[in-house]
């Protein structure tokens, strides 16, 4: 019986660290053990893709997260339990006149996700990025989240791992 109490005490104070971290810092989406594949701080929202260090399409795990910063609370999680990618999740990719455009896209109870990244060059000198997450129904946008951080790109583990849709 002191075991199971020691065990549980050690869980569930393991569950309350990993929340105190997310809680502390809203940077700290994904947990240290993980990678980060999309990060998307918006104005009440942080969005990303967190996913195992051993990511492939048929090893490891992807998750698309939202964390609320007004509850403090992570509020959706993609897929609920973690799982290899395999089509769960769709990225495109399109290139651009010096540049690219890229889709992550995955559905859940009649809603289509969708991750979008924008980079090219812009009318005067330099480069312009763009990231935003997109979600709609029966193709109708519901909501649009703009993401106000510079390095809101793709990760490059994502182009290795996801299925790609031509």
């Amino acid at each position: 019986m002191l075991k199971l109490l020691i065990f549980f005490i050690l869980f569930v104070s393991a569950i309350v660290v990993a929340e105190e971290q997310v809680a502390v810092d809203g940077n700290q989406l994904c947990l240290p053990e993980e990678q980060v594949i999309f990060f998307c701080r918006a104005e009440h929202k942080i969005a990303g893709v967190c996913a195992s260090k051993n990511l492939s399409n048929l090893t490891g795990f992807a998750q698309y997260r939202v964390f609320d910063v007004g509850t403090n609370m992570i509020e959706f999680v993609f897929p609920e339990k973690p799982m290899p990618p395999g089509r769960n999740f769709i990225m495109e990719t399109q290139p651009l006149p010096g540049g690219i455009e890229v889709q992550i896209k995955f559905s859940n109870n009649g809603f289509l996700y969708i991750i979008h990244e924008r980079d090219a060059p812009s009318m005067g000198e330099g480069f312009e990025g763009v990231s935003e997450i997109i979600v709609k129904r029966d193709e109708e946008i519901l909501d649009s989240i703009k993401c106000l951080n510079d390095d809101s790109e793709v990760r490059r583990a994502g182009y290795e791992s996801f299925f790609t849709q031509d």
